[in-house]
């Protein structure tokens, strides 16, 4: 085994630096949604009686042909408050959609740097990590840390437990949801925490499954730079 400096601790500047952008983005991204849906629930709850029982979707209204949505049924004096509702829902919306699938891009280039270092550094053999990096990230991830984890001394075990894999497939069918598209038009609206009623990708799309998909990232990441400084001590 070649002798590898330890650059986990504190990652050096390098190609490692754009999953470190992914992630810090990310970050900022799950932060906002999480603030925009407070700015949304203290505005409608300082004019709930505008807006409770309003939704704030739009749907595809098949007989008349036309996209159709029931903000414009509000009074015309309340337009502009709703219209100012609106942006924030999808400010929201846009935050949170790009903090889930920029968290799974850095975990995907982070494991791609770990793999291909480890390689390098001798760890395990190059073809080995070759036969490996098409794969499926959860599969990837998966192979990775048991070879890693093959490499650690003594009785120490490091590596992903199975809640944290479960996690991790979860945040992948996220991010499959919103980048594999399918016809969502006639799913039924959802109840935003405000209390409005929203489209369905709130199911999906908001600040608190940002917040999960940047936290597993943050979690699998942390496991693979105990298991690599392991395998080199």
């Amino acid at each position: 085994m070649k002798n590898m400096p330890n650059t986990y601790q504190k990652i050096h500047l390098g190609s490692e630096a754009i999953f470190n952008d992914f992630l810090g983005e990310s970050i900022r991204r799950a932060e906002n949604a999480k603030e925009t849906c407070d700015i949304i629930c203290k505005k409608i709850k300082e004019n709930e009686e505008f807006f409770l029982g309003h939704s704030f979707a739009t749907w595809y209204d098949d007989e008349k042909n036309k996209v159709q949505g029931d903000i414009t049924k509000l009074p015309p004096e309340h337009f502009r408050l709703a219209s100012e509702i609106f942006g924030y829902l999808s400010l929201e919306r846009l935050d949170s959609l790009l903090a889930i699938v920029m968290s799974v891009f850095s975990l995907e280039s982070f494991i791609n740097f770990i793999g291909y270092d480890s390689s390098e550094h001798g760890i395990f053999e190059r073809e080995v990590w070759d036969s490996i990096k098409q794969d499926r990230l959860e599969k990837k991830v998966y192979l990775l840390q048991f070879l890693l984890k093959d490499k650690l001394n003594g009785e120490k075990k490091v590596g992903i437990k199975d809640d944290l894999f479960k996690d991790l497939q979860k945040i992948i069918e996220l991010r499959n949801y919103i980048v594999h598209y399918k016809d969502y038009r006639f799913k039924e609206m959802l109840l935003h925490p405000s209390g409005i009623l929203v489209s369905h990708y709130y199911e999906k799309i908001n600040p608190k499954t940002a917040l999960f998909a940047v936290e597993t990232v943050e979690k699998i990441m942390d496991t693979f730079i105990i298991s690599k400084n392991e395998a080199v001590t």
